[in-house]
């Protein structure tokens, strides 16, 4: 059917083209951009208060007001800008400014310490480090609130987080130990919350878990690390290394306290707290009544009951095969040094705060020797002294021979001290004497050991303790060997090294009345007399001065042999010479007790 004209027109129309017309305004478009709107300013209140100088702002002309509520915001960028910039204004800003806002500041940033995000809790450890840079003794009152989210950190789910928490316990224990040890018990629980768990059956008792000193306690199992990145036993060794330092600092600054109070006062204070102590170190303060696991007897005995077996079975799974030992080979692993090192330490610091309370309190610390002793020389002392394998191809190696073994001194030396506080046995001692004496008379290990440490070790074995005084455990060798490396020590090293005079207390403890067994030794006499000559002829140090005092008071005969046809060159070395670190007037005056004579010139200004 044919389409209508008026349908065929309205089709038209659609696309019909408009005619303009002269005289008529064209009809505006759809799609025209108006102009004729009008603006008007908002304005903040906020924006118009006037921001002095003494404003603590960042760069960003952020106040610690925004900084603070940025660490409450949900998106992980912004906290990180807010703890950003509290770092930013602790850096660069004086300390005067930064005092009054300590509350606020520390208290908005101490939850960062266990937030979700890495570099957050990266960046709070910093901003705590700088804060304590910066105010120093200013931040005590608030060292409560940082410990208290350090516990909450050490036990939160998140694994990362409790895996951090050793960072800021590490930074907490070396920049301020006497605060870090009013928190101790605390603290120290949270350790062993770190490492271990409660296991479900108390005490395991298979045919696999005997062995030569009985049952192995499981009362907690070992947990594994946190971390993909990080093996079990990296993880443990270092949770045992921050163990070992936190339990180091306590100890020190109580003996610190102690040596500064009577006992009496003392053990009073133990219940109640000190006045705040300032060091240059750091931030120091009082240790107050949360440290009285080292001051009570039975809470440091149940600290040991739950400590020391989980040592024994970290030290199991790094321990070299029994075949391996068979052997005679004492060589053990860079793994297995490492951890026998932290067992050692922590193990030496628990015998040092039993034996101190034993000593405060008139009680014996059979209870700590019975949970250890046996245990000790069966898993630990087999390995002395041990060496460590090392890779020969290491440029970077320390010292050690020429078939990759390097000699741990430090280790052997503290596996040493330890044992023959637990045990008296002959077999003991004359191991110990036996490495001693080649340790004192290698020279190419000079420096790879504490000097001090290795004359506490020569003194247990030369001078037995009282209940082995009348004994025969030392043979008639020892001492003569012991004395003579000791004295080819002393000759060899430096005159003026720092720790040779340590040395010279093994010389009067064996001229000393009460150690009649190593009189007779011919070393004695030599080194006497080696004394006297470098009093004539060479630069001395204050302590080789106050050992010649102490033999001459003591009316030594071969001291005063010797030193009598030397008196002139004596006071004429002294007079030219001097002593490092004394006064003219200082040298004289030790110089009469040395050479007993009062008639001495004094010395020309």
């Amino acid at each position: 059917m044919a389409k209508s004209a008026r349908a065929k027109k309205a089709k038209k129309a659609d696309f019909a083209k408009v005619k303009i017309k002269v005289g008529k305004k064209l009809k505006k478009a759809q799609n025209e951009t108006k102009t004729d709107f009008k603006a008007r300013k908002i304005i903040v209140a906020e924006q118009l208060a006037r921001k002095t100088n003494e404003t603590v702002l960042t760069k960003k002309m952020h106040n610690i007001k925004d900084l603070l509520s940025r660490l409450q915001h949900n998106n992980t960028y912004v906290r990180q800008d807010g703890i950003n910039g509290l770092l930013e204004l602790v850096k660069n800003k004086d300390c005067d400014l930064l005092v009054p806002h300590l509350s606020v500041m520390v208290g908005g940033a101490a939850p960062c310490m266990f937030d979700s995000d890495a570099l957050i809790r990266s960046t709070t450890n910093k901003f705590i480090e700088a804060l304590i840079t910066k105010v120093g003794v200013h931040l005590e009152p608030y060292m409560n609130v940082i410990a208290t989210h350090l516990s909450c950190a050490m036990v939160h789910l998140n694994m990362h987080v409790q895996g951090d928490s050793l960072k800021v316990m590490n930074l907490l224990v070396t920049r301020c130990p006497a605060l870090m040890a009013r928190h101790a018990s605390t603290l120290l629980t949270n350790f062993l919350n770190l490492i271990s768990r409660k296991a479900k059956n108390p005490l395991v008792e298979t045919a696999e878990k005997k062995n030569s000193v009985g049952l192995v306690d499981f009362r907690r199992v070992l947990l594994d690390s946190p971390s993909n990145t990080m093996t079990a036993t990296k993880w443990r060794i270092r949770l045992l290394q921050e163990l070992s330092a936190f339990m180091e600092a306590v100890l020190a600054e109580q003996n610190c306290i102690e040596y500064h109070i009577p006992l009496t006062t003392w053990q009073s204070v133990t219940l109640g707290s000190l006045a705040p102590v300032a060091t240059y170190d750091g931030v120091q303060g009082s240790i107050g009544g949360q440290v009285s696991l080292f001051s009570d007897t039975q809470q440091l005995a149940t600290f040991v009951h739950s400590v020391v077996p989980l040592l024994f079975q970290v030290w199991a799974e790094v321990e070299p095969s029994s075949n391996e030992h068979s052997q005679g080979s004492n060589i053990i692993n860079e793994e297995a040094t490492e951890t026998l090192t932290c067992i050692v330490s922590i193990i030496t610091q628990l015998w040092k705060a039993a034996h101190r309370l034993a000593e405060q309190t008139s009680t014996e610390c059979n209870w700590f020797l019975g949970e250890l002793k046996s245990k000790f020389q069966f898993h630990i002392m087999r390995w002395f002294p041990c060496y460590r394998r090392i890779d020969v191809s290491d440029k970077k190696k320390k010292r050690g021979d020429d078939y990759g073994l390097q000699y741990c001194d430090n280790l052997n030396l503290s596996m040493a001290a330890l044992a023959l506080q637990f045990s008296f046995s002959r077999s003991l001692y004359d191991r110990a004497s036996s490495f001693l004496a080649k340790l004192l008379r290698d020279r190419n290990r000079d420096g790879e050991y504490q000097l001090a440490s290795l004359v506490e070790v020569v003194l247990a074995v030369l001078i037995p303790s009282p209940t082995t005084r009348n004994s025969d455990y030392l043979p008639p060798s020892t001492p003569a060997s012991l004395l003579d490396g000791s004295f080819t020590c002393y000759a060899r090293l430096h005159p003026l090294k720092k720790d040779r005079s340590q040395l010279l207390r093994i010389l009067l403890a064996a001229t000393n009345i009460d150690n009649k067994h190593i009189w007779e030794c011919e070393q004695v006499e030599s080194w006497i007399k080696l004394l006297v000559t470098e009093l004539a002829e060479k630069v001395v140090t204050e302590g080789v001065v106050e050992a010649a005092i102490i033999l001459g008071l003591r009316g030594n005969s071969r001291f005063r042999l010797h030193l009598t046809p030397r008196k002139e060159h004596i006071q004429e070395n002294l007079r030219k010479r001097g002593v490092p670190g004394w006064s003219i007037d200082k040298v004289n005056l030790k110089l009469k007790f040395v050479i007993n004579d009062e008639k001495i010139n004094k010395f020309d200004e």
